[in-house]
Protein backbone atom coordinates (compact mmCIF):
# COMPACT_ATOMS: atom_id res chain seq x y z
CA UNK A 1 0.00 0.00 0.00
CA UNK A 2 1.20 3.63 -0.75
CA UNK A 3 2.19 5.69 1.97
CA UNK A 4 0.75 9.42 1.64
CA UNK A 5 2.44 12.46 3.48
CA UNK A 6 0.56 14.18 5.81
CA UNK A 7 1.46 17.31 3.86
CA UNK A 8 -0.68 15.74 0.93
CA UNK A 9 -3.71 15.11 2.68
CA UNK A 10 -5.96 18.35 2.92
CA UNK A 11 -8.38 19.01 5.92
CA UNK A 12 -11.43 17.23 4.11
CA UNK A 13 -9.01 14.11 4.08
CA UNK A 14 -8.75 14.24 7.75
CA UNK A 15 -11.88 14.36 8.86
CA UNK A 16 -12.79 11.84 5.81
CA UNK A 17 -10.34 9.73 7.66
CA UNK A 18 -11.22 10.53 11.57
CA UNK A 19 -15.03 9.61 9.95
CA UNK A 20 -14.58 6.62 8.33
CA UNK A 21 -12.91 5.15 11.97
CA UNK A 22 -15.71 5.99 13.81
CA UNK A 23 -18.24 4.42 10.98
CA UNK A 24 -15.72 1.04 11.43
CA UNK A 25 -15.57 1.82 15.58
CA UNK A 26 -19.66 1.96 15.39
CA UNK A 27 -20.02 -1.37 13.15
CA UNK A 28 -17.86 -3.57 15.97
CA UNK A 29 -19.39 -2.38 18.58
CA UNK A 30 -22.59 -3.43 16.57
CA UNK A 31 -21.22 -6.62 15.50
CA UNK A 32 -19.90 -7.27 19.43
CA UNK A 33 -23.48 -6.26 20.80
CA UNK A 34 -25.50 -8.55 18.16
CA UNK A 35 -23.12 -11.94 18.93
CA UNK A 36 -23.72 -10.84 23.01
CA UNK A 37 -27.30 -11.12 22.01
CA UNK A 38 -26.94 -13.78 20.29
CA UNK A 39 -25.17 -15.36 22.72
CA UNK A 40 -27.55 -14.30 25.23
CA UNK A 41 -30.57 -15.76 23.47
CA UNK A 42 -28.19 -19.05 23.23
CA UNK A 43 -27.93 -19.40 26.67
CA UNK A 44 -31.86 -19.20 27.63
CA UNK A 45 -32.62 -21.37 24.67
CA UNK A 46 -30.28 -24.06 26.81
CA UNK A 47 -31.45 -23.30 29.83
CA UNK A 48 -35.11 -23.95 28.58
CA UNK A 49 -34.52 -26.88 26.54
CA UNK A 50 -32.30 -27.90 29.79
CA UNK A 51 -35.07 -27.71 31.65
CA UNK A 52 -37.79 -29.40 28.88
CA UNK A 53 -35.29 -32.64 29.07
CA UNK A 54 -35.30 -32.73 32.66
CA UNK A 55 -39.08 -32.73 33.32
CA UNK A 56 -39.14 -35.20 29.86
CA UNK A 57 -36.68 -37.85 32.27
CA UNK A 58 -38.59 -37.31 35.49
CA UNK A 59 -42.02 -38.02 32.92
CA UNK A 60 -40.25 -41.41 32.06
CA UNK A 61 -38.99 -42.55 36.04
CA UNK A 62 -42.93 -41.61 36.96
CA UNK A 63 -44.05 -43.82 33.85
CA UNK A 64 -42.25 -46.84 35.59
CA UNK A 65 -44.20 -46.44 38.86
CA UNK A 66 -47.37 -46.72 36.59
CA UNK A 67 -48.41 -43.09 37.73
CA UNK A 68 -51.43 -41.83 35.88
CA UNK A 69 -50.87 -38.98 33.35
CA UNK A 70 -52.77 -36.46 34.82
CA UNK A 71 -50.25 -36.30 37.61
CA UNK A 72 -47.67 -37.36 35.00
CA UNK A 73 -48.62 -33.52 33.68
CA UNK A 74 -49.06 -31.49 36.92
CA UNK A 75 -45.84 -32.80 38.06
CA UNK A 76 -43.54 -31.83 35.10
CA UNK A 77 -45.68 -29.24 33.97
CA UNK A 78 -45.28 -30.66 30.17
CA UNK A 79 -48.32 -30.74 27.50
CA UNK A 80 -50.69 -33.71 27.03
CA UNK A 81 -48.95 -34.08 23.84
CA UNK A 82 -45.57 -34.56 25.35
CA UNK A 83 -46.20 -36.23 27.60
CA UNK A 84 -48.17 -38.91 25.35
CA UNK A 85 -44.69 -38.88 22.79
CA UNK A 86 -42.72 -39.70 26.04
CA UNK A 87 -45.70 -42.29 26.62
CA UNK A 88 -45.13 -43.57 23.11
CA UNK A 89 -41.17 -43.44 23.17
CA UNK A 90 -41.74 -45.14 26.53
CA UNK A 91 -43.75 -48.92 25.17
CA UNK A 92 -41.51 -48.69 22.55
CA UNK A 93 -37.92 -48.52 24.86
CA UNK A 94 -38.87 -49.14 27.98
CA UNK A 95 -35.83 -48.08 30.45
CA UNK A 96 -33.60 -47.24 27.08
CA UNK A 97 -36.30 -44.00 26.44
CA UNK A 98 -34.12 -41.59 27.77
CA UNK A 99 -31.87 -41.76 24.94
CA UNK A 100 -34.46 -41.04 22.83
CA UNK A 101 -35.55 -37.90 24.41
CA UNK A 102 -35.29 -34.66 21.62
CA UNK A 103 -35.81 -37.42 18.45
Amino acid sequence: MERISKEALGPEDFTYIDDYEQYLERVRRYDRGKFNEGLKEGREEGRIEGEKRKASKSALKLFQKQTPLDDIMEITELSIEEILHLQQLFEEHGDRAVDFIGS
